[in-house]
């Protein structure tokens, strides 16, 4: 997962004084991750018993395995 730390929306700045500067702002992992919790928050009946923790575990490893897919194209 070479690109999971890369920033999701880079914004490079160029200025004649002072100089170039990078935003990065969240990482691509951590964009899929808030994209995927997302949608399972969004679910109106969500599973029996689901904790907020195992929520966010799961969007983790959403995120994990899409990185790991786009990374074997």
């Amino acid at each position: 997962m070479s690109n999971a730390n890369e920033p999701a929306f880079p914004v490079v700045e160029s200025h004649e004084t002072m100089g170039t500067r990078v935003s990065c702002g969240l990482s691509t992992r951590e964009l899929f991750a808030a994209m995927a919790m997302q949608g399972l928050m969004a679910n109106p009946n969500p599973p029996e018993g689901i904790s907020y923790e195992m929520c966010a575990v799961m969007s983790i490893r959403q995120a994990d395995e899409l990185l790991k897919q786009l990374e074997g194209e």
